[in-house]
């Protein structure tokens, strides 16, 4: 099976495991279980201590994704003294567009971004970071393996050869100073599929698959690879209106608008604030 194949698969995949409960973890499931015998107290033990991560990403993750208590980071990892915070966000509508088969997204607008966003942080490498090496040290993480390889070809094209490229579902267990994450779908690209499937009897939104939009699971693998900085390239539009991650990505947006960590090539940082205000 090749790559653009693979990502209909998972799709497929992603349906029958919701429709059988699979896609909540094993421990969590425990976890829920014996919340309702009572049996947490005595049988569970939370760790919250995180060693990879800064505090402004933990603190992001715990208020938006894992809730129930507070992880810290005794490391004191430091985001970008440029910056003075560790999310980025880069506002970019283009236009996301099947490959052939129809079995895998792209975006060029963004494939071009993520390339800005390499030579940015070539210009700006903290001292404090230690030696820069591109191979350990940055990332960019996508939904879809076409996207995957039209940003591959351009960071060959532009001197970034040994930076990572990886799909999201390659990235458990590794870890980076820098993360670059292409979202890949447009507002356009999603409404036209919610609209399609709005009309069919039994219609559930969160069968739709919108990419990093859709699974929180997913999109905490993507964000807790990073050790300073997460850079987050996408269309706010549909990052805010579609798939079960709207309210995380919209306090995404909100918390790089609050820090000043923000970007637009199409819309006003007014405009933004307005939307994400709504």
């Amino acid at each position: 099976m090749d790559e653009d194949s693979s990502d209909r698969f998972d799709y497929i995949s992603l349906l029958y495991a919701r429709a059988h409960g699979f896609n909540v973890p094993t421990l969590k499931r425990l976890y829920i279980l014996y919340e309702k015998q009572r049996m947490v107290s005595d049988s569970v033990v939370t760790l919250t201590n995180n060693y990879r991560s800064s505090q402004p990403i933990l603190d992001f993750l715990t208020d938006n994704i894992y809730h129930e208590y507070k992880i810290h980071s005794p490391k004191r990892i430091s985001p970008h003294p440029e910056l003075k915070y560790s999310l980025y966000f880069s506002h970019v509508g283009g236009k996301a567009e099947l490959n052939q088969e129809r079995t895998s997204y792209y975006n060029l607008a963004e494939c071009y971004e993520v390339i800005e966003q390499m030579e940015w942080l070539e210009n700006h490498w903290p001292l404090e970071w230690n030696t820069f090496n591109w191979q350990n040290s940055v990332c960019v993480i996508v939904p879809y393996s076409k996207q995957r390889s039209k940003i591959r070809k351009l960071l060959d094209e532009n001197g970034f050869k040994d930076v990572d490229c990886q799909l999201v579902r390659n990235i458990q267990g590794k870890e980076y100073r820098a993360i670059v994450i292409s979202m890949v779908r447009t507002y356009q690209s999603c409404d036209v599929v919610y609209k399609k499937e709005n009309n069919k009897q039994g219609f559930n939104e969160s069968a739709l698959e919108f990419g990093f939009f859709s699974n929180n699971r997913t999109l905490n693998t993507a964000f807790s690879r990073a050790r300073s900085l997460i850079i987050c390239v996408g269309d706010a539009r549909a990052m805010i209106k579609f798939g079960d991650n709207k309210c995380i990505l919209r306090a995404y947006i909100k918390r790089c608008l609050e820090f000043n960590t923000i970007q637009s090539n199409s819309i006003s940082i007014d405009d933004l604030e307005q939307l994400v205000d709504d």
